[in-house]
């Protein structure tokens, strides 16, 4: 994702949390959760569906769960939804937020919006998930510094490991825990490409990385 297009993005949600209720339970009345990106994009393996993954992070687990509670609640979100909605309706990226765990910082790939720090995408995969058993509670320091996205060169640097990974919430050991992600192909809604002369630009950008599509049955398809 070009940086411009990026920033927009974070500023959007930051812009936003204003709308949540939080005058509904007293424990989180003037705290303000740091904003982290979470998901596909942070992973590396975001497709042309891939929507924008975020999770507010409150400082203590007990908010955590009360903020996580209230997000179901209609009255807390409802407004903040439709101000998210209104980023899909113009730009075609859906956004997805919630209060996800209050200590996703300390074993998931994430981005960090306030210091623009992504950390731990250096890390190999995790084993896949288990259903029969729980991954040890042990955050294990990481393997290099973070990535600060806003220095980085992609043309000198080198590009942090892609993570092909897709987290499944364990309401066991209280915290997402990683499965495979398949790549599947789904036809897209439009036959044509209105963009078609952009592709191009977008294959100088990503280079090896770029997504492409194909057309099958006179559906675009999305394939790597």
């Amino acid at each position: 994702m070009e940086r411009e297009a990026r920033d927009r993005v974070i500023a959007f949600v930051r812009n936003g949390l204003h709308l949540l209720n939080f005058s509904i339970d007293p424990m989180l009345v003037g705290v303000q959760p740091k904003i982290q990106w979470v998901g596909s994009y942070t992973f590396g393996n975001a497709t042309l569906r891939s929507d924008a993954d975020f999770n507010l992070s409150f400082p203590d687990w007990n908010m955590q769960v009360a903020a996580r509670r209230l997000y179901y609640v209609p009255q807390f979100r409802a407004q903040f939804c439709e101000y998210l909605h209104q980023f899909e309706t113009s730009y075609g990226l859906r956004i997805d937020v919630g209060c996800v765990d209050a200590e996703t910082d300390k074993y998931n790939i994430h981005l960090d919006c306030e210091t623009m720090l992504l950390h731990r995408r250096w890390n190999q995969d995790v084993d896949p998930y288990n259903p029969g058993s729980i991954a040890q509670l042990v955050y294990e320091p990481e393997v290099r510094n973070p990535v600060n996205i806003d220095t980085f060169d992609f043309a000198t640097e080198e590009v942090p490991p892609i993570h092909n990974i897709h987290l499944r919430l364990d309401n066991y050991a209280f915290r997402w825990l990683p499965v495979k992600s398949e790549m599947k192909l789904r036809p897209s809604e439009w036959l044509n490409d209105e963009w078609a002369d952009d592709v191009q630009r977008w294959k100088e950008f990503y280079g090896q990385r770029y997504t492409g599509y194909t057309k099958i049955e006179n559906k675009l398809v999305e394939v790597k």
